[in-house]
């Protein structure tokens, strides 16, 4: 009896189907994900960096020095010096750049958060593609096998009429024809199907003949101006105005090129033996550093900012443009595809059954054999015609709402 239920598991596993939602998860385990976390990881490193920078620092300082006495008559020359200290920096003022860096860094890391989300909604996209892509050529090998009987019943049927004398041999000859045809086609019909099977695994790991559900008929569709309202909370352009913030934190990081700098420095002596054992236990220094002239370097880094921001903003305008632009041709383009989804459907079963009444007219001797080959090549057509229709309409949807940072977890 264990038995028994182990062979249930192991067969149910195996003839288990996979989701789009399925495929999606094991893509997220992935590297593309991996890579990501790691550089949100790096960015808060940088950031902690940086704010360490600015906070005061402490050292351990020691000296020691041995220089020659020869000729020298002096009663307060030493012939070693040594120090051990502990020493403080702080930089008190350097024209605000600090606070302007970590700004900076705050967006960049800021940017990788966001970037991981574009990254899922990009994976997504990529994911549903491939998906979509292993289906459609499902069908196109179904469709290629179907053409392929049918070819090859209408080649035994005319053997029998071409031996009565019923049917010329020409007839038979180009039905022989078609099959040899639609034998290659069925072929390069499989070497597709794996080539997108294997480009599937590669994304997912799963197996590559693992077996996929059907996708939903109908999709879920908003209207355009519900997508085009979410534009403004997509990640790219999130990431693109945090470019924008960072290229203007980056003019302040020059101005202050401008300004003094005022370093403090304090060190507490713990051993000091130097020209008198009774100096000072401590010191404390405070430098000002003033800059009069750079050549011009300070002045052109400023204009150099200045004209980054203007490229940043025009980027950010572009995208946004791109984005408007995007959204309505993909929305075009699925709103069209259901309406021509529905005429082939209906011309899919129409030209199913002209040929089947192609057939009994040519038994009759009512049409030649031309005039059905024409009604199994316009049922040929138009069945590889709604694959495509269908295959492309659940491609530009999940492109249309993958531009807008969209996965399952808001789907």
């Amino acid at each position: 009896m264990k038995l028994f239920f182990l062979f249930l598991i192991i067969s149910s596993s195996c003839f288990a189907k996979v989701s789009l939602f399925d495929s999606f998860q094991a893509a997220l385990k992935q590297e593309p994900i991996k890579k990501s976390l790691a550089q949100i990881k790096q960015k808060e490193y940088q950031y902690k960096q940086l704010r360490g920078a600015a906070l005061p620092q402490v050292a351990l300082n020691a000296n020691y020095t041995r220089q020659d006495a020869s000729g020298v008559q002096s009663n307060f020359f030493r012939e070693s010096q040594r120090s051990v200290s502990v020493g403080v920096t702080q930089r008190l003022f350097s024209g605000f750049q600090e606070f302007s860096t970590l700004q900076k860094q705050e967006n960049l890391l800021s940017q990788s958060k966001i970037d991981l989300v574009l990254t899922r909604s990009e994976l997504l996209n990529e994911v549903a593609k491939s998906y979509v892509q292993v289906l459609y050529q499902i069908d196109e090998v179904e469709l290629a096998k179907e053409i392929h009987t049918l070819s090859q019943k209408r080649v035994e049927f005319l053997q029998k009429r071409v031996k009565t004398g019923r049917s010329r041999q020409g007839e038979l000859v180009s039905a022989q024809a078609l099959v040899a045809s639609n034998l290659t086609a069925l072929e390069a019909a499989r070497a597709n199907l794996v080539s997108s099977r294997q480009y599937f695994s590669f994304l997912t790991g799963f197996d590559a003949n693992i077996e996929l559900k059907r996708m939903d008929a109908k999709l879920k569709l908003e209207s355009l101006e519900n997508y085009l309202t979410k534009v403004e909370e997509s990640p790219s352009l999130k990431i693109q105005r945090l470019n924008l913030e960072n290229a203007h934190e980056d003019i302040k990081i020059a101005k202050g090129d401008h300004w003094p700098t005022v370093d403090l420095k304090g060190e507490y002596f713990v051993d000091r033996e130097s020209f008198n054992n009774n100096g000072s236990d401590w010191a404390v220094t405070v430098s000002l550093t003033l800059p009069l002239f750079e050549s011009g370097k300070t002045y052109s880094n400023v204009k150099q900012a200045s004209q980054a921001r203007l490229v940043a903003e025009s980027d950010a305008r572009y995208l946004k443009q791109g984005l408007d632009r995007d959204i309505r041709i993909l929305y075009n383009s699925i709103t069209s595809a259901n309406q021509q989804i529905d005429s082939f459907e209906k011309a899919v079963s129409l030209n199913k059954q002209n040929y089947n009444i192609q057939l009994k007219d040519y038994g009759l001797s009512l049409v030649n054999n031309l005039e059905v080959l024409q009604a199994l090549s316009q049922y040929t057509e138009s069945r590889s015609r709604l694959n495509n229709l269908v295959a492309n309409r659940n491609q530009d949807y999940y492109r249309l709402v993958t531009l807008l940072g969209d996965s399952f977890e808001n789907n």
